[in-house]
């Protein structure tokens, strides 16, 4: 697991995730969600099963903020392996306490896959940011 500081909040680490889209880099397909602390992220990061592990593209990262959040960026080997992915990680091992998701990017979510991701989540409406369309990220809050 590998972890990196952030020097600013969540919502500048997603603006600077847009710009970079903007000027053509090409973003892997990727899970990154936000949590309520930092200690949180680290739980997230060391307890998902081994069924989701297999469908890591790479070393998961823990990336703290100056607010005292954390988020985990998970790396996957496809779009297509968000959603089975986001359904695993509910049956990992996280200890006694309720993890608490305040945000999350899903980058090159296909587009068949958003309304599925709206309706496992419960949320009625997901908000796209910037060139998401193009990328295939949907942004969205899950508490």
């Amino acid at each position: 697991m590998k972890a990196t500081d952030f020097s600013g909040k969540w919502d500048e680490f997603m603006l600077q995730l847009s710009k970079e889209e903007l000027a053509g880099a090409e973003q892997p397909p990727q899970l990154l969600l936000c949590c309520q602390d930092g200690a949180m992220s680290v739980r997230l990061a060391g307890g998902i099963p081994d069924a989701a592990r297999a469908m890591l593209a790479g070393e998961v990262e823990t990336i703290g903020f100056d607010d005292g959040r954390g988020a985990v960026r998970f790396p996957l080997r496809a779009g297509g392996d968000i959603l089975g992915f986001l359904g695993l990680l509910g049956q990992g091992n996280y200890g006694t306490e309720r993890l608490v998701i305040k945000n999350g990017i899903a980058l090159r979510l296909p587009v068949a896959d958003r309304q599925r991701l709206r309706q496992s989540l419960g949320l009625q409406q997901i908000f796209a940011v910037g060139p998401a369309s193009r990328l295939g990220q949907e942004t969205f809050i899950w508490w």
